[in-house]
C-alpha cells in the first residue's frame, strides 16, 4: 500500500494547490488541535482542591455579607456557613490570610503543578500564583490547613 501523505505534503508546498479549500482544511486541523490540547490540559491539571476551595470562598463571602468583615480564622465559618471546614487533598494545603481590619482576605490551595490557586477577596477572582507571588503567604496573619500525608 502506497503512503498517501508524501503527495499531500508535496501538494501543500506547491502554491498551485493552495486554494481557499486547502487553507480552510488546514485552519480546521489547527482549531481541532488547539481544542484537543485545551481539553486535555483541563483533564491533566484538574485540581482536587477546587471544589473544597470554592465552598470555602462562598462561605467567606457569606460571612462578610453578614458581618461586614472577613473572619479572623476559618473555624469561625462553622457551623453557620459550613458544617465542617473541608480538608485539602493528600499532600496539599490550604492557606487563609486576612488583613488586620478584616476588609481584605486571601485564600489559596496548592495545585498539582506547584504553586497556588489563590482567591483575592477584594477582586473576587482566582489566579494562579507562584509561591513567591502569593499575597496569602506574604501576609503576617495567616493560617494553614494541612491535608493528610499521602
Amino acid at each position: 500500500m502506497k503512503n498517501p501523505f508524501p503527495p499531500l505534503v508535496a501538494q501543500l508546498r506547491d502554491p498551485r494547490y493552495l486554494n481557499w479549500k486547502t487553507l480552510a482544511a488546514l485552519a480546521g486541523v489547527v482549531v481541532a488541535l488547539v481544542l484537543l490540547f485545551r481539553s486535555s490540559v483541563a483533564v491533566i491539571y484538574s485540581e482536587e482542591n477546587a471544589e473544597a476551595g470554592n465552598a470555602i470562598v462562598r462561605a467567606l463571602e457569606a460571612f462578610k455579607l453578614g458581618t461586614g468583615r472577613y473572619p479572623e480564622k476559618l473555624a469561625l465559618l462553622k457551623p453557620g456557613h459550613l458544617a465542617e471546614i473541608p480538608q485539602p487533598a493528600a499532600d496539599t494545603n490550604f492557606i487563609y490570610a486576612v488583613s488586620s481590619d478584616g476588609k481584605q482576605c486571601w485564600f489559596g490551595y496548592q495545585v498539582p503543578r506547584g504553586g497556588l490557586n489563590e482567591y483575592e477577596c477584594g477582586t473576587r477572582k482566582w489566579a494562579y500564583r507562584e509561591y513567591d507571588d502569593s499575597d496569602a503567604l506574604r501576609s503576617f496573619r495567616k493560617e494553614f490547613v494541612m491535608g493528610p500525608k499521602g
